[in-house]
């Protein structure tokens, strides 16, 4: 199999190295974006979560009539939350 001679004019010369610039240029930005989206949504979470504790810790919630009350009055978004209580 013969190895095919590449083009050697300055045209063929700019085209490739366009081409390898806007592939390199497209793969660096998309990783931008998915790690700068990852970590506002990580930021997000942690703030989040400690709104939930510090709301958590200011309230005495010693019964299941009081964890339903707290819930259903409670302005933070705890469908996803989950709670380990130790004494």
């Amino acid at each position: 199999m013969k190895k095919r001679k590449q083009n050697q004019s300055s045209a063929a010369i700019m085209q490739r190295s366009l081409v390898s610039m806007v592939a390199t240029l497209t793969l660096a930005l998309g990783l931008l974006i998915v790690a700068a989206v990852g970590h506002q949504l990580y930021e997000q979470v942690v703030l989040s979560t400690d709104h939930i504790a510090a709301s958590l810790k200011q309230t005495v919630i010693d019964g299941d009539d009081d964890w339903k009350n707290w819930r259903k009055n409670s302005t933070l978004d705890t469908s996803s939350t989950y709670v380990h209580v130790h004494n």
